[in-house]
């Protein structure tokens, strides 16, 4: 096994996968084994956040080639513009993208389009790999694992948005944000609350009052 593991730090082959010509470059995130030219690198990785690398005759290399995001068709007519971002990448790599923004919507909805959460709501220099929020949330909820200390409050909000997505109440008013206890009455009767190690009832009358409105609402469990 460790003489094979030195041999995969090696290109295998130089004939490009696509199109049979001389190949320099790799992807492990596409292939341990397929190897490209630059042009067909740089199509086969249009809008991709993969981080290629390049053979230098003894080593493989971070390439220089650049990351890209371009904005689908549709906005020709538009004031489009660039930004350069760092962006934390689904292995959890802080890389520098050049992305493609529209003024015909807010920056964080086109970086959204991109699968990308940014870090703020306003003028976003940061974003995080969608995919490496949701790794975020099933090690904070599964395994217990804090990870604020990680993203900060995006984590907070991307946990949120995942929630409203889930409940579909944005979508459907005939839904509720699934926090709604079918069991209780609804108009006239008693409700049942079960204070036992429920950590979660964040606003009871013991912690006092706050005159700070919740973020989120009035839900005590959108984080969950």
């Amino acid at each position: 096994m460790l003489k094979v593991s030195f041999e995969c730090s090696a290109p295998i082959t130089t004939q490009c996968v696509v199109c049979q010509d001389h190949a320099d470059y790799r992807c492990i995130e596409c292939s341990t084994t397929a190897v490209f030219c630059e042009v067909c690198l740089k199509r086969t990785h249009r809008n991709s956040l993969h981080l290629p690398e390049k053979w230098n005759n003894v080593y493989y290399e971070p390439s220089s080639l650049g990351l890209f995001l371009f904005l689908p068709e549709g906005h020709d007519t538009h004031a489009v513009y660039t930004e350069v971002m760092k962006v934390i990448v689904s292995t959890g790599r802080l890389c520098t993208v050049t992305v493609n923004m529209c003024a015909c919507e807010p920056e964080t909805c086109t970086l959204l389009r991109y699968g990308l959460w940014p870090a703020t709501a306003e003028k976003p220099q940061t974003a995080f790999s969608i995919p490496l929020l949701e790794l975020f949330v099933c090690l904070s909820l599964e395994c217990q694992v804090s990870v604020e200390a990680l993203v900060g409050e995006s984590i907070s909000h991307f946990r949120h948005h995942h929630f409203r997505q889930r409940s579909l109440v944005d979508i459907c008013s005939q839904l509720d944000d699934g926090t709604i206890c079918p069991a209780c009455p609804k108009a006239d009767g008693d409700m049942i609350v079960t204070l036992d190690a429920n950590f979660g009832l964040v606003r009871k009358q013991s912690s006092g009052t706050s005159v700070v409105y919740t973020i989120y609402g009035i839900s005590l469990t959108v984080s969950v």
